[in-house]
């Protein structure tokens, strides 16, 4: 496995899309989507460039979400100076950034960048996007034909989307749906087709398409939502927090509800809203998010 995994060059002046996989290594949506587009795309369908980077190259290759630290959340000033050198995540950072700003200096500056990091979740449910608060970020979730969950990234500190914000024209997040489940790979090539069209990438307007009536039929008429975070779970004791079976990404909650048992303890939602990225995995500390309708 490299760190640049894919590569396909239209030869055509355009934008240049950056294709992130993996930035949790048991997360590898990315690399399917991008082989199955290097199959299926042809000259003339695409102008620009489209890169495919590996995020945590050696979890990745250990098929775990990360080694000792959680990749996407070291994007800070804080852990980004060599007092963290000690910590494999680290090294991982520093050489993901170098090779994301070789992309960037090297291409034209009248050409747009577009970052897009795809991820597929512990849980299973609704595929969606997240994006840092930008009017670009913002117009380009609204043309996805996926439900938009605002504040997501802004509650979380040190993503890697976040950290590229003021740095590129657009940097997307789009989550594909369960880990394992085969139509996960499915949603992710067509959201990947999606997100090159609505950058003004991908030319061939059948592809596109295809792939948006795909998505609005797989999110079964939820496209339009829009929702913001308005609450993390923190998982105090990691390796004793038990999310409560059968929840769905953005399946509604009542106030009060039980949600997860956290050493013993119940979990009880705070409000009424959706339930966002319930953890079914024993790595990492975000046991869950509530997120309010607009």
């Amino acid at each position: 496995m490299e760190r640049i995994f894919a590569e396909l060059d239209s030869g055509q002046p355009g934008p240049l899309v950056i294709v992130i996989a993996a930035l949790h290594g048991n997360e590898h949506v990315g690399f399917r989507a991008m082989d199955r587009l290097a199959v299926t795309l042809k000259h003339g369908d695409f102008i620009g460039k489209i890169v495919g980077v590996t995020g945590n190259l050696i979890a990745a290759n250990r098929n775990s979400r990360f080694i000792q630290r959680d990749l996407n959340r070291f994007f800070l000033s804080d852990y980004l100076n060599e007092s963290h050198s000690d910590v494999p995540e680290w090294h991982e950072a520093r050489h993901l950034i170098d090779h994301i700003n070789v992309l960037i200096e090297g291409y034209p500056k009248d050409q747009p960048v577009h970052l897009l990091d795809m991820h597929s979740m512990s849980g299973h449910g609704t595929p969606f996007t997240c994006f840092p608060h930008t009017p670009a970020n913002e117009r380009i979730a609204h043309l996805l034909p996926l439900p938009a969950i605002a504040d997501l990234v802004e509650i979380l500190p040190g993503t890697l989307t976040a950290y590229y914000a003021d740095k590129v024209t657009t940097t997307m997040v789009v989550e594909c749906g369960q880990h394992d489940a085969e139509i996960t790979q499915v949603v992710g090539e067509n959201a990947l087709a999606c997100f090159l069209r609505v950058t003004g990438c991908l030319v061939n307007e059948q592809c596109y398409q295809d792939a948006e009536q795909f998505l609005r039929f797989h999110v079964e008429g939820t496209d339009q939502i829009f929702t913001r975070v308005k609450y993390r779970y923190h998982i105090e004791h990691q390796g004793y927090f038990d999310m409560q079976p059968g929840f769905r990404n953005l399946q509604a909650i009542d106030n009060g509800q039980l949600l997860a048992l956290d050493k013993g303890d119940e979990v009880l939602s705070p409000f009424a809203g959706r339930v966002v990225l319930p953890c079914y995995q024993k790595q990492g500390d975000d046991g869950f998010f509530i997120a309010v309708d607009e």
